[in-house]
């Protein structure tokens, strides 16, 4: 009964996929369905792969202009936002911007957020307080919490904070306990990989199991926009023992009792792309981008994804309209000149993951063998 209502808890999501898949097909006007908003660069974190804490602080976004989002229409038929940074908790206004969300999607399904866990008494207090939001509208609102977790020994090492791993831990045992009192809280681990915790990521798994908490293991990302990482990345995993030990350690990933069914077969789904591109092939999971999902940063502006260049800015709201934006000519141009970007054929980024793989047809076979193999 448990797989079944795993599976069942994920097919609104698959019918919004195959009906927005559908219209572009027709050619009817898109409107997305996903936004990532970066709501601050501001960071407490000092990770190695990451360089955004080291921006020089600039004016983010007022929630005034995060409010002028939802005037045209374009945000009508979103279903998700992640709401990240930085780490957005130290957004002193997080909780009101949340409450725009709430307010003027009448579509929304999940609010987003991923943090770095490091204040577990702010994030859990900013989440109880989302949820009893909620619970008053009498709304059907699921909060989703991504905490990065990217080692055991190593974790403080990568995240550049001496207690990382010990206060990582906390806000997870916290947002658990939560969550037991409100059913709409869903938490997950997510864990960058890279050359230094290669060694680690089997311990990482034992400790999703442990905390009974699903876990996705992303590769890391390069983004001149985003992460501001493109000075010191280095490509990965580049050596066939790397690859080979990543494929074996993604097919023990499948089987792990961390996360619920239907979730699991999604990051397989996944893992089976990532293998495809390290060993050569182009990116089989075709991406919505531009179209069904997009980006914002803490600026204001707006781009089809976080790993574009610069080159691919559809516009800022702070001189457009986001309705103006999304239905200019750049904006088609951008949309268009992504079909031949070559990032894109060999992009690893998660994002988007389930829009992207339910308007995948190949997904559903997939989906099929793998359940009946589980299962049985």
């Amino acid at each position: 009964m448990k797989v079944l209502s795993d599976i069942l808890s994920q097919m609104p999501k698959v019918y919004s996929s195959l009906l927005s898949h559908l219209k572009s097909i027709l050619g009817f006007p898109m409107k997305p369905r996903q936004l990532t908003l970066a709501v601050t660069y501001r960071c407490n974190s000092r990770c190695l792969m990451c360089k955004i804490w080291q921006q020089v602080p600039k004016e983010e976004l007022t929630l005034p202009e995060i409010e002028s989002l939802f005037s045209g229409g374009i945000l009508n038929n979103l279903e998700s936002v992640t709401l990240t940074g930085g780490e957005f908790s130290l957004r002193e206004d997080i909780l009101e911007i949340a409450k725009l969300f709430i307010k003027n999607c009448p579509h929304l399904k999940s609010i987003n957020f991923a943090t770095n866990g490091l204040l577990p008494q702010r994030i859990t207090k900013i989440l109880y307080q989302c949820l009893e939001i909620v619970k008053d509208l009498k709304k059907n609102l699921t909060f989703n919490v991504a905490v990065s977790l990217d080692g055991i020994e190593l974790h403080q090492k990568l995240r550049g904070i001496a207690s990382a791993y010990q206060l990582t831990i906390e806000t997870v045992k916290s947002l658990k306990n939560l969550q037991v009192k409100y059913l709409n809280l869903k938490v997950n681990l997510q864990s960058v990989i890279v050359p230094e915790n290669l060694s680690e990521l089997n311990l990482l798994l034992e400790k999703s199991e442990e905390l009974k908490t699903p876990i996705l293991f992303t590769p890391l990302l390069p983004s001149e926009i985003y992460f501001k990482n493109l000075k010191d990345y280095q490509e990965f995993p580049q050596k066939d023992e790397s690859i080979n030990f990543l494929g074996n350690f993604f097919q023990k990933a499948n089987l792990s009792k961390g996360g619920n069914f239907g979730k699991s077969i999604l990051h397989a789904y996944y893992y089976q792309d990532l293998m495809r591109i390290w060993r050569g092939k182009k990116r089989a999971i075709p991406c919505r981008a531009g179209s069904d999902w997009f980006f914002i940063d803490n600026l204001g502006n707006v781009y089809p994804c976080s790993v574009v260049t610069e080159d691919f800015k559809m516009g800022n709201i702070r001189e457009s309209s986001l309705k103006e934006i999304w239905n200019s000519e750049r904006a088609k141009k951008v949309r268009e000149n992504l079909k031949s970007f070559p990032l894109c054929q060999e992009c690893t980024d998660a994002c988007g993951l389930v829009i992207n793989a339910t308007s995948d047809t190949k997904f559903y076979l997939f989906f099929l063998k793998e359940f009946i193999e589980r299962l049985f």
